[in-house]
């Protein structure tokens, strides 16, 4: 929940302190490519460098137990983000989802709407 906490701060900060980039940063795909399977996992060098994780400032230099995905679509005047955040903390290959959305519109502040949870306890 940490996670999806600091994406949500990242994207409002997108928002507004960016006002000359498009919106939220471009969707990107599950990261790390497989989701930790009951225990910490370090990731790679490199694979928080993704442009989209870089504008949010989100990365993990430590273990983690979670992987993560950022989706983003603009319509007219307003943006919308979805992140969400798997984990499979027993190993069992059963995924716990945890996720959080936003939006802006054209002139107004960002909004963060509350956590969405599937699976909890895993």
């Amino acid at each position: 929940m940490e996670g999806l906490a600091q994406i949500a701060r990242g994207a409002a900060a997108a928002v507004t302190t960016q006002p000359h980039q498009p919106a939220y940063p471009a969707s990107v795909a599950l990261t790390p490519s497989v989701v930790p399977a009951g225990i910490a996992t370090k990731d790679p060098a490199g694979t928080w460098e993704q442009p989209t994780w870089v504008r949010l400032d989100f990365r993990f230099t430590t273990p983690h137990r979670y992987a993560f995905e950022f989706e983003s679509q603009r319509a007219n005047r307003r943006a919308r983000y979805k992140a969400t955040a798997h984990g499979d903390l027993d190993g069992d290959g059963q995924l716990s989802n945890f996720s959080v959305q936003g939006e802006v519109s054209e002139g107004r502040a960002p909004i963060t709407f509350p956590l969405e949870m599937q699976r909890e306890i895993e």
